[in-house]
């Protein structure tokens, strides 16, 4: 069948092009070190579940045997902590560093909560006459905490330590007074038994506060005598 004339010169003026479609071009996938890179980035559902997962009280999670193995551990590292103690806080800073950077696998859930636990534990463990626990600000984040709130914190359990005889005792006050270090007394496994160690050698060795302790009942008695 013979075409128009003027379908027939439309047609010879085109350029010579293949009229068939093209197929739509596939996206070229990533080199492999991208893709592997990009099943290693977790989804916005895993972070939450692993956020969950992280604030869940962790004792939950692991078995008894373990957490039993874990709280020795750390009572262990809280002998070894203050078996280096001293009355400067810059040297206790120095060895508790030492045995943090030795441990730090188990002191990882710790530090990740508080990151400068060691200056807390560094002024806690000068032996020394407190006469009042200062105040941090209860809305803050341990996180936030810089190295003045940390120093009030520490120097706060030889305040503490003066009105009881025992380290569990002190450790339960120090807990009260502070109520963001309830965080590492429920989340990181050991902590309250290394705590309660160094507390109770702390009560052992600081003779100020059994004078002061001496002293109190001392004047009581006097007092109730008088009457």
């Amino acid at each position: 069948m013979k075409l128009p004339t003027k379908i027939a010169n439309r047609d010879r003026d085109l350029p010579n092009v293949n009229r068939q479609p093209q197929q739509q071009q596939q996206p070229r996938s990533p080199p492999s070190s991208v893709s592997s890179l990009s099943s290693l980035t977790p989804s916005n559902d895993s972070k939450k579940s692993s956020r969950v997962v992280h604030l869940r009280d962790a004792q939950t999670l692991l078995d008894p045997e373990k957490v039993k193995q874990i709280k020795l551990d750390f009572a262990s590292m809280a002998e070894e902590i203050y078996l280096h103690r001293t009355n400067n806080a810059a040297n206790n800073r120095f060895a508790i560093r030492k045995v943090f950077d030795a441990n730090y696998s188990a002191m990882a859930n710790l530090l990740a909560r508080c990151p400068y636990f060691e200056i807390i534990l560094a002024h806690a463990l000068i032996l020394r006459l407190g006469f009042r626990a200062q105040e941090v600000d209860w809305t803050s984040d341990m996180k936030d905490w810089g190295a003045m709130d940390c120093t009030r914190v520490g120097k706060s359990v030889a305040t503490l330590m003066r009105y009881v005889q025992k380290g569990d005792a002190c450790v339960d006050s120090w807990r009260i007074h502070y109520p963001q270090l309830n965080i590492l007394f429920d989340e990181v496994v050991g902590f309250e038994e290394s705590m309660t160690v160094i507390c109770n050698n702390l009560i052992r060795d600081n003779k100020f506060g059994m004078f002061f302790r001496v002293s109190v009942g001392a004047l009581l008695s006097t007092i109730d005598a008088g009457e």
